[in-house]
């Protein structure tokens, strides 16, 4: 619970942002661990071209 004198302006994170913020997560540690088990490689894939 914050302090009753607590000057910091807060607001609140828009709900968008916050499923698009994780789904760009879950995505990003997906990538790494289906590159780290080699089932997925991105450059044979023509990613990084």
């Amino acid at each position: 619970m914050p302090p009753i004198n607590d000057p910091t302006p807060r607001a609140g994170t828009n709900g968008a942002v916050k499923i698009i913020g994780t789904l760009v997560l879950a995505a990003l540690v997906l990538s790494i661990i289906l590159l780290a088990l080699g089932i997925f490689d991105f450059e044979q894939s023509g990613w990084f071209n």
